[in-house]
């Protein structure tokens, strides 16, 4: 009785381990997720920045 708890202890002992692995892994792999996107809407404000500042200029050399 004492080996078969034990046996059973063991196995639920290394699925906690991998399911821990698998939380980490997916939580690692949301935070670079977030970082990717705020790069990307980052370079994306700046992008627009610019063509709004290169409209401006053409504006006002028009005139």
């Amino acid at each position: 009785m004492y080996t078969t708890n034990l046996e059973t202890f063991k196995t639920q002992e290394k699925e906690l381990h991998h399911q821990a692995t698998q939380y980490r892994l997916a939580r690692t792999l949301e935070q670079k997720k977030s970082l990717i996107s705020r790069i990307y809407e980052s370079l994306g404000q700046m992008l627009v920045l610019s063509g709004q500042q290169l409209i401006n200029l053409s504006r006002a050399e028009a005139h």
